[in-house]
């Protein structure tokens, strides 16, 4: 959510982070006196959205009648219709369709299908028309959660664009596969001059029984800076010289690992900074962690954490731990985690308690190294 990433340090240096003896922790050290300062105002949030070159801002904060100049012509669902307001969570078997909260503060408004009431039908809004004066990147937050997978090809999620009257072209399109609500970002380049609509579609089918939601929000036009370069009439005094052009510098190709590539993904339940993990190696006489993550450096919540480490040829453990006892899945939340050998699944998880412990993927065994295939010989040849 924004009200945790604005506590969130970007660099290296404004973590403080710590130096190790083990390359593989990963441990960083907040700044303490920015998280107790004052909570933000839902204006200061809307500030860091944008720099003061941001010609549009659309986060329907102080909307207290109607839909902020969107519409819902055309729209052709019988419930489930857009309307602004603060997001009510919606689970169900175990997938988030709704989330609990808008984009902006985590607690104010987005444009969302209408709460506990999911879509029936396609429904539909339209933007107001956004004008454009400069070349410029249209950016957009959105969530869409689908139950089910594969029960009604009339289920599906569309966010399209519209310049200058034009056909609408798709940003997002997803079909009928089960999709867990999270805010995400699209964006678009957009040419100065033009005109933008934004449209969003919602579509639970005819089949019985699934449950489709969707919303956006934070809807921010930025100029890049990038407009075409003007030429001159005036002839130059001196003639330009050629340019020189340096010789490219051939990019390396990526280091092998010489032992086992292990990859942790962990998705953020609502609070991640409880959330902590271990991968140890059981091949010695006691066991070793080769790679960590601990408490308080997972610290936003509903991410997509990715961590790859090359660590020695073993036998591994996972272990997954929660400060709190309530695992990253369910009641706050719906977070899982996976580990990857080598590109292959080993671990999966997301219902637990304190603590969790994978069964041993891995061998102690070396690796058996291949013997040099012998010189090839000539047959002997007939007259």
């Amino acid at each position: 959510g924004i009200e945790q990433g604005l506590y969130v340090l970007q660099s290296s240096n404004d973590f403080g982070v710590e130096s190790s003896t083990n390359n593989n922790v990963r441990k960083r050290k907040l700044d303490t006196n920015r998280i107790l300062q004052e909570e933000p105002t839902a204006a200061d949030i809307r500030r860091s959205l944008q720099d003061a070159s941001c010609s549009t801002i659309q986060d329907f904060e102080l909307v207290t009648t109607g839909l902020d100049g969107w519409s819902t012509a055309g729209s052709t669902c019988t419930r489930g219709t857009f309307e602004v307001g603060t997001p009510t969570q919606v689970i169900e078997a175990c997938v988030m369709t709704q989330l609990g909260g808008d984009h902006t503060t985590g607690s104010g408004k987005a444009l969302y299908s209408a709460p506990n009431n999911d879509v029936r039908g396609e429904c539909m809004a339209t933007s107001p028309v956004y004008s454009v004066t400069e070349n410029s990147i249209l950016s957009a937050w959105y969530f869409h959660g689908q139950r089910d997978t594969g029960d009604d090809a009339g289920d599906y999620f569309r966010l399209e664009k519209s310049v200058d009257g034009g056909d609408w072209s798709a940003l997002v399109s997803i079909g009928d596969v089960s999709m867990r609500a999270t805010w995400t970002k699209v964006t678009t380049n957009v040419d100065g001059g033009s005109n933008i609509r934004l449209r969003v579609r919602a579509s639970d089918g005819s089949a019985a029984g699934d449950t489709v939601e969707a919303g956006i929000d934070d809807i921010v036009i930025c100029p890049t800076g990038t407009a075409s370069p003007t030429t001159s009439s005036v002839p130059s005094k001196e003639p330009t010289p050629n340019p020189t052009t340096a010789e490219p510098t051939p990019t390396p190709p990526p280091t092998p690992c010489p032992g086992m590539e292990i990859t942790v993904d962990i998705l953020t339940d609502n609070w991640p900074l409880e959330t902590s993990w271990k991968l140890i190696n059981t091949c010695g006489t006691t066991d070793q962690t080769e790679a960590l993550v601990e408490a308080g450096d997972l610290d936003v919540k509903g991410e997509q954490y990715s961590d790859t480490y090359c660590l020695p040829s073993a036998e591994y453990r996972f272990e997954i731990s929660d400060t709190y006892g309530d695992g990253i899945c369910c009641d706050y939340g719906i977070g899982n985690y996976e580990v990857f050998l080598d590109g292959e699944l080993e671990v999966s998880g997301a219902v637990f308690a304190f603590l969790e412990r994978s069964e041993t993927f891995g061998s102690c065994d070396p690796l058996p190294t291949n013997s040099p295939s012998p010189a090839p010989t000539n047959l002997p040849t007939t007259s």
